[in-house]
């Protein structure tokens, strides 16, 4: 085959050769033109990818931390069951005890560190005296 076009080539006149030539020529530039258009396409498609698995790594860890609060306020519902504060079918009302234990709770610590810091005033103040 090789052959026969060799031959073919030869036949044609120096005209036809140079048309063939700029024909080839300008299917070069255009495939080349082509290229570089899809190597941009890549590249723009590498950074929208890497942008998006930024986005799904942030996801995961807001889920990640989601997952670790409600592992907690499950935890306090069992808590709260099994103190009798709430009733198998009533975890609606939960997160209104759960709120109200920690008020209680809060509370219980602030008269806890008031009554702590009077004792240490008078053990300051007797300490003043002594000397």
């Amino acid at each position: 085959m090789a052959k026969n076009t060799n031959k073919e080539l030869h036949k044609l006149h120096r005209q036809d050769l140079l048309e063939l030539l700029i024909s080839q020529s300008r299917e070069v530039a255009q495939q080349q033109e082509t290229i570089s258009e899809n190597e941009k396409t890549i590249t723009d498609l590498s950074e929208a990818l890497e942008r998006l698995k930024a986005k799904l790594n942030e996801k995961d860890a807001q889920i990640e931390k989601l997952k670790g609060r409600l592992d907690e306020k499950d935890e306090a519902i069992r808590v709260l069951r099994e103190g009798g504060m709430i009733s198998d079918g009533d975890e609606e009302s939960a997160p209104v005890r759960l709120e109200e234990l920690f008020f209680v709770l809060r509370m219980a610590g602030e008269a806890y560190m008031r009554k702590k810091a009077q004792r240490l005033k008078k053990e300051d103040a007797a300490r003043m005296d002594d000397q």
